[in-house]
Order: structure tokens, then sequence, then C-alpha cells
């Protein structure tokens, strides 16, 4: 079981987010602030009396590294706590924050060597989502569009960004593992073959890709724009199913290749 604290912000617009809008606006509203103290408090209490045992703490969003601040204070909480090695802890990442970090870090407002301490933790590792696999679908699927599909070049920028964000942490030793949402058949082989030959075969194979279903949130956010939500879901499983195809016969052949040596 796992327990999943919210990053109650976001900077993209996801139109299938299982999170609705509302809370991850970035305003405090309703909500309320808790210390990382009062986070791992609520987590030992949250695993009492479990008929499973809970080891696993993924922080989620939102963007959780919009406020980088708390993957390295929970880790060092659990660590005072003597908690290291029982709690794995997740976090997660949309890979649009590293340039944003760095700037933190050349301010003074962020510890310089912070990649390099949350890589210390051995029992930590981060999804990195990979939305889209190519600029023009990264966009599309970070709600960067208009109605009828079209993108502006003007933010293509951010598709080197998901890549630097990602290398930057490859680089600090921290244990990454990709997932790609709302994948672009046609380019997702290309999409690998770059992670694997900036990042070593380990990239294909720790990737994963899951299907996308249309929750209510995302019912809302579709429904503003005018689509149909059965062609969505439609286009949503048949990319789904093409793309783990195209992902398995990448594995099957990194596995053969392997074995010849």
């Amino acid at each position: 079981m796992t327990f999943m604290p919210q990053t109650k912000t976001c900077n993209v617009y996801c139109p299938w987010c299982f999170v609705d809008d509302y809370n991850k606006n970035g305003r405090k509203e309703d909500g309320a602030y808790f210390s990382n103290k009062e986070v791992i408090d609520a987590f030992l209490d949250a695993r009492k009396g479990l008929a499973k045992e809970m080891h696993v703490m993924r922080l989620s969003g939102g963007e959780p590294l919009l406020v980088p601040w708390q993957w390295l204070e929970n880790l060092e909480e659990l660590k005072r706590r003597g908690l290291s090695e029982d709690v794995y802890f997740q976090g997660e990442t949309n890979l649009t924050t590293g340039s944003f970090i760095r700037q933190l870090q050349n301010e003074g407002r962020l510890d310089k060597n912070f990649w390099e301490k949350i890589a210390e933790y051995n029992n930590f590792g981060v999804l990195c989502s990979f939305k889209g696999t190519d600029w023009k679908s990264n966009l599309r699927a970070i709600g960067f569009s208009q109605k009828d599909g079209t993108v502006n070049p003007e933010y293509k920028f951010l598709d080197k960004e998901r890549w630097n964000t990602f290398e930057t942490m490859v680089k600090a030793g921290i244990d990454v593992y990709p997932f790609i949402y709302d994948p672009n058949p046609k380019t997702l082989k290309y999409f690998l073959e770059k992670g694997v030959k900036k990042f070593g075969e380990e990239f294909a194979l720790k990737t994963w890709i899951i299907p996308l279903k249309i929750y209510e949130p995302i019912r809302n956010r579709l429904d503003k724009r005018g689509l149909q939500l059965e062609i969505f879901q439609k286009g949503l499983d048949e990319n789904f199913k093409k793309s783990r195809g195209i992902i398995g016969c990448v594995i099957k052949l990194i596995i053969i290749n392997n074995n010849k040596i």
C-alpha cells in the first residue's frame, strides 16, 4: 500500500490528469499547510492497524518539484526517525522544472548540491513523466494546444527541458523511472532510441506506459473543449495498444542483442 500526500499546484494543464483543477490550482483556499514532520506523522498514523503493511510514501501532485525543498526535507525527516530503510520514498515529476530549480540554486534559495543530496538516499526513486514522445505530442499532452490540436512552436523548448531535467537527475545518480503518458506511436520508437543512445539500454527497459481512462475531472475538461468523449477515449486506447507493442519489440531486440554477447 502507498501513502500519497499531494502538492496542490501544477504548471501544466494535462487534459487527462486525474486530479481536478481545484486541487492543483496553487491556492490555499480550503487546504492547509502541513510541515514535513506532520506529513510523516500522518504516514505513520495511516499505516497503524492496516491489514497490509505500508512501506511506500509517494509525493504526488500537481507538480511536486515546484516546491523542491519538500523532497529533501521529507527524506531528512525519515532519516532522523530511523525510517530510511523501512520506508521507500517515491518522488514524481513532469520534468518541466530543471531550469526553475537551477534558478533557485543560482539565487541561493536552494542548496547547490540539491540533486546530489537527494541521490545519497538509497531507498528513493523518481517517476519521470514523459508526456508525449515528440515536441508536438508533448505540447498536446500538457494542454498547450488549441481545440483543433494545433500547437505553437514557441513552446517547443519544453521538449528539450524535459530531457535536460531527466539528464540532471541521472547524472546526479538518482534512481529514475521513465513512464510515458499519451505517446505518439509514430515517434515512440525514435523517442526510445534517443533515450537509449543518451542513457543506455536501461532507459528502454525501465520505461513503461499506462492506459489512460476518462475520469470525472477529465470528462469536465473535455466537455469544456467540446470534444466527443467516446472518440477521444478510442484514440487513447488505440495509441496505447500500438505503443505497448512498439515498446515490447524494442525491449525484445535489446534482450536478443544482449544474449548474443
